[in-house]
């Protein structure tokens, strides 16, 4: 919903922060994670910029239960990223830090009970 009409869209994975206004998604095409504002009241979601997803085919990625970081299981690299993320505003920072996985396609925290 956030890419031109002619873009190549496939979305894997929407996520809301656990305590802020943010809605993360990914997009396969552009190889990004999309950060949109969530407006509560109105159910309104405006896109605010993208990431790079740190790898190619960002499938599932996951925040972590205390919000801090979000990690992305990027299937056609091999990897899984590991962003920060800013605990005022949502943003994310890749980190110098990242897991080698063949084909990652879901991450689990042990524990946790949202999913």
């Amino acid at each position: 919903a956030d890419l031109p009409e002619d873009a190549n869209r496939w979305c894997a994975e929407i996520l809301f922060h656990p305590s802020l206004p943010v809605v993360y998604c990914s997009n396969r095409g552009p190889q990004e994670i999309a950060v949109f504002d969530f407006e509560a009241k109105s159910g309104g979601l405006t896109r605010r910029g993208a990431v790079d997803c740190g790898g190619k085919t960002p499938r599932n990625f996951r925040l972590t239960p205390d919000g801090r970081f979000l990690l992305v299981a990027n299937q056609d690299s091999d990897n899984i990223a590991i962003f920060k993320v800013d605990p005022k505003t949502g943003d994310l920072t890749l980190t110098d830090q990242q897991i080698s996985v063949p084909k990652p396609m879901c991450i689990k925290f042990v524990g946790d009970r949202r999913d």
